[in-house]
């Protein structure tokens, strides 16, 4: 019997775990007695067609020998089993085939044994691709945007002719530490199966791209590897191929801080103070040392309506750049703090929303961190109208008329809907110098209380007018000055509104000077020596520097009863008028001696009565000058008669 012993399992082929390392391994299995008794071995080898006969027979020894006698180097003999062993060298493709009879020493030759085999050592399908379809990028991580909402996806690509015709799919599967072998192969309908030929449950074959497909169930921070081998239908298996990747799909670094510096008090509302005189100031605090590792800074910014996407990262030289590379030109970066900077120019009223993500090196997208302002640098409120109330005709004097008996009254006329929307009144009172700033607002109970919430006592709020109302002392002589402005809810402040006066209720000219001219000796009688041949003579003297400021000169006139009341004043020109600035007819006045000069008709026995005020330019009246004369020209007795006036 012929034996090719490295053909193990007798299929006709030598594939290379069967050769091994050595050459290949004949074997012929003999009647030994009848070789002993003289009989010979008759060897046919052919060797990729190349023909070898060999014979042989044992000497006297027992020891064996080539035909000729000569010892069979390369060859030896198991008397004990009959075997006769020896090795060929056959090359990669190529057939042997070993034929032998035995004739015994009687001549007879046995019927022929023989065996055949080629050698194919080499795989006939390559390494199969091995992927792990969840690593996208094949960086080995698979992320969280890769991962999806399933389980990681596995694939190896297989020579599809190879496994049709008898060959097998070596899977060794490393999960988290834990190894799993898996062998596959298809049946005679073309089904997947397990190796022996069970159904291969969860796992399917595309016969069309030789694809084998499945999922396996990774832990969080956790390895798997697959590593397959595609035995072909002779047993020879190709090189491997494999694949590894993480699961990672936790970010590195936590949601970025959005800042809008200039939303002070993040109120959402960028006020103009929080402006100030630039554009509005961003800031992104990120993770510095997951940046440094690869990641990127995902901006979305969306002003007025337009939305902008921004990628950052960082250069090898640790500079900020734009996603593609090219310098982050109006962005800085501060690697001390993480944080970076820019500007963005906002229309006014509109709004400025920037969100932001960090992607650490291994794909993971953090939460995103956001931030949202509207520009509204625009007071809602108009100034406010301050108005000293008792400064009646608004010249910015109190005078003693307009004070009346208590102190000065002041209010401020200011938008009721703003202040309900949380807005302030500011208030700058300056009393004689002195500076007080009064803040009020409204509590929710539309009650008026000071900026600390405290109710404001002294001050009153009519809801309905908008008017805040309160008084002042003032000294006499004094200034009170009231500057308001109104701070809307955003936080703009209005122009300011203001109104001043000064408090003089004491006249500025003494009680003018009356006189009636013709009453010479002031005994209040004008006799017919006094008056002359005209009419009574009038004069007042007044101040002439309050006249030239503005003064007027009030004159009560009663003439037999019958009054009238006459105001005179200078025009510009220094011309005395009436109150209505007409010509003062009838009416002289001397510049240089302050006085005013008229005549009256006065019947004969009646009394005329003139008193005269001078009201200086503030509005405050002197004490009244009077005088007061009758006129008697009419002697009272008729003239004495005397006789010795006859003689």
């Amino acid at each position: 019997m012929v034996t090719i012993v490295d053909d193990v399992n007798n299929d006709s082929i030598i594939n290379k775990t069967e050769l091994g390392v050595d050459n290949v391994q004949l074997q012929v299995s003999v009647n030994h007695a009848e070789l002993t008794q003289g009989g010979t071995i008759n060897l046919t080898i052919v060797n990729d067609g190349a023909t070898t006969n060999v014979g042989l027979k044992l000497d006297t020894n027992g020891a064996l020998t080539f035909a000729d006698g000569t010892a069979a180097s390369g060859y030896s003999y198991n008397a004990t089993t009959g075997v006769i062993s020896w090795t060929a060298v056959v090359a990669e493709g190529k057939t042997i085939t070993v034929t032998a009879t035995q004739t015994d020493s009687d001549g007879n030759t046995s019927a022929p044994g023989s065996d055949t085999a080629k050698l194919d050592t080499t795989a006939d399908a390559t390494a199969p691709v091995v992927t792990i379809v969840d690593d996208v990028n094949n960086d080995s991580i698979i992320n969280k945007t890769e991962l999806g909402v399933d389980n990681v996806q596995l694939q190896v690509s297989v020579n599809h002719a190879e496994l049709t015709q008898g060959g097998t799919i070596n899977l060794t599967i490393v999960n988290d530490g834990a190894t799993t072998n898996v062998g596959l192969k298809l049946d005679t309908n073309g089904a997947l199966t397990f190796a022996d030929g069970t159904a291969a449950s969860g796992y399917s074959y595309n016969a069309t791209t030789g694809v084998i497909s499945w999922t396996a169930v990774v832990a969080e921070g956790k390895t798997i590897t697959v590593t397959a081998t595609q035995t072909d239908s002779d047993g020879n298996t190709s090189a491997p191929g494999s694949d590894t990747a993480k699961l990672d799909t936790t970010a590195d670094a936590t949601a970025p801080v959005v800042t809008i510096v200039d939303d002070v008090n993040n109120d959402s509302i960028i006020n103009k103070t929080e402006l100030g005189v630039d554009n509005v100031q961003l800031q992104v605090s990120v993770n510095h040392a997951e940046l440094t590792q690869g990641g990127t800074i995902n901006l979305t910014i969306v002003n007025d309506g337009a939305t902008t996407n921004v990628g950052l990262k960082l250069d090898t030289n640790g500079a900020l750049t734009f996603a593609d590379g090219t310098t982050a030109s109006g962005y800085s970066y501060n690697a001390t703090t993480g944080v970076i900077s820019w500007t963005a120019v906002v229309a006014e009223g509109k709004t400025i929303t920037v969100t932001a993500t960090q992607t650490d090196s291994d794909g993971n997208t953090s939460a995103p961190g956001s931030d949202t302002a509207k520009l509204d640098t625009t007071a809602d409120a108009t100034a406010p109208v301050v108005t000293i109330v008792d400064d009646v005709n608004n010249d910015s004097i109190i005078n003693k008329t307009e004070l009346g008996v208590d102190n000065v009254q002041l209010q401020v006329s200011v938008n009721h809907a703003e202040l309900t929307q949380g807005g302030t009144i500011n208030l700058t009172i300056v009393n004689d110098g002195a500076t007080t700033n009064v803040g009020l607002k409204l509590d929710t109970n539309g009650a008026l209380t000071f900026a600390d919430g405290t109710a404001a006592s002294g001050y009153s709020y009519n809801a309905t007018t908008g008017v805040i109302s309160w008084t002042a002392v003032v000294a006499e002589g004094k200034t009170i000055t009231v500057t308001a402005t109104q701070t809307d809810s955003d936080g703009n402040t209005s122009a300011p509104g203001s109104d001043t006066a000064k408090l003089d209720t004491t006249a500025d000219a003494t009680a003018p000077v009356v006189t009636i001219v013709d009453d010479v000796n002031n005994d209040s009688i004008i006799n017919k020596t006094e008056l002359g041949v005209d009419n009574v003579q009038l004069q007042v003297s007044v101040n002439h520097a309050e006249l030239t400021q503005g003064g007027t000169i009030n004159l009560t006139i009663v003439n037999d009863g019958a009054t009238t009341n006459v105001g005179l004043k200078l025009d510009t020109n220094g011309a005395l008028t009436f109150a209505d600035g007409t010509a003062a007819s009838g009416y002289s006045y001397n510049a240089t001696t302050g006085v005013i000069s008229w005549t009256a008709v006065v019947a004969e026995g009646k009394t005329i009565t003139v008193t005269a005020t001078q009201t200086d330019s503030d509005g405050n009246t002197s004490a009244p000058g009077s005088d007061t004369a009758k006129l008697d020209t009419t002697a009272d007795a008729t003239a004495l008669w005397s006789p010795l006036s006859m003689t």
